[in-house]
């Protein structure tokens, strides 16, 4: 007996014999496309799109695929894993923009966090600065504060600054 399954498949006077787990990794490969493209009619309606991978269980080629997303005005797959139609360049700028913006967007929303926790922790400490330097451990502790203290002040300096400028300008305007 042989230790691999095959079916045979007979076609015409031709006769071709498919590995048993090749047929079913198709199987299942369009089985899960046809799930994906029902998916895609419940979000985005009935369409050419999930029509043609529910009848064909495979992704369009390129132009074809170029064409139904012309039709129903989105980008969608084509075989080759790329996205159909190509964006011109200036939906490519714009989207290069978009993306700035929000990495800018996040990166501040990090720095407002990180100063925050940096401000709300260091208002916790309740031990004076004799007794915490005090227990400093020279090969760990020391060399970060030393190269970080004295930013860390005129940051903190600035900002108060800075915070406390916008405060009273904030009470100057609601009078």
């Amino acid at each position: 007996m042989s230790a691999s399954k095959s079916l045979r498949l007979v076609t015409g006077e031709a006769a071709a014999i498919v590995p048993f787990d090749a047929m079913a990794a198709e199987t299942l490969a369009a089985r899960e496309l046809r799930a994906a493209a029902r998916d895609f009619a419940a979000r985005n309606g009935k369409n050419p799109y999930s029509d043609f991978l529910l009848k064909y269980g495979f992704r369009p080629d390129r132009t074809h695929a170029a064409t139904l997303g012309r039709l129903i005005n989105k980008r969608v797959r084509a075989a080759d894993g790329t996205l159909q139609p190509q964006l011109t360049s200036r939906q490519r700028a714009v989207a290069k923009a978009t993306k700035a913006r929000k990495t800018a967007e996040s990166s501040r929303i990090s720095q407002i966090a990180k100063l925050i926790c940096a401000v709300r922790d260091l208002s916790e400490i309740s031990m004076i600065p004799e007794d915490l330097v005090s227990h400093f451990s020279p090969q760990f502790d020391v060399p970060v504060i030393r190269e970080n203290l004295n930013l860390a002040v005129e940051y903190l300096n600035r900002l108060s600054e800075e915070w406390f400028r916008h405060e009273e300008g904030a009470t100057d305007g609601a009078s």
